[in-house]
């Protein structure tokens, strides 16, 4: 969908899909809303890679799936089921609070940190709009900081 995409860090190079963080440039330090956009990224990030430590912690068998990845797509398609598997688990006890294990349950509060404080967007806002393919590159990122800082976030 062109009005979703991938937020990384500055290791990435940004695509029309993958959205990253401004590099530091060398010997020097990011400043103003380029240094904002960042810290909104990495915060986004964080809650991400919590929700997948929280993930390992309930299946620790994430750490280290036993299946040899071979050139065979279906050793691939095992791996994947897998990890659907235990994502489905995890979200049923989620759901369902069966086993009330509270250390690994999202909760309200981890939920309103992520909500767009904003509301949705206009459908011919910008950042709904597809991003033509002669566009400069990173012209979503320059839209997304644009957004923040017209929204007092950064």
């Amino acid at each position: 969908c062109h009005n979703e995409y991938m937020l990384a860090d500055s290791a990435f190079q940004e695509e029309c899909f993958c959205v990253p963080t401004y590099q530091n440039p060398t010997g020097g330090v990011l400043s103003g809303t380029k240094e904002g956009f960042n810290k909104i990224l990495g915060r986004i990030r964080v809650v991400s890679e919590h929700g997948f430590g929280n993930l390992k912690g309930r299946f620790p068998i994430l750490s280290c799936i036993p299946i040899l990845l071979t050139h065979d797509p279906s050793s691939m398609w095992e791996i994947l089921s897998v990890i659907d598997t235990c994502v489905i688990l995890h979200n049923f006890i989620l759901i369902h609070n069966e086993n009330h294990d509270e250390p690994f349950f999202y909760t309200q509060r981890i939920q309103q940190r992520i909500r767009d404080p904003i509301g949705p967007l206009p459908e011919d806002d910008e950042l709904n709009q597809e991003i033509p393919d002669q566009s400069p590159r990173g012209l979503r990122r320059e839209q997304l900081r644009a957004y923040f800082s017209e929204n007092n976030l950064i």
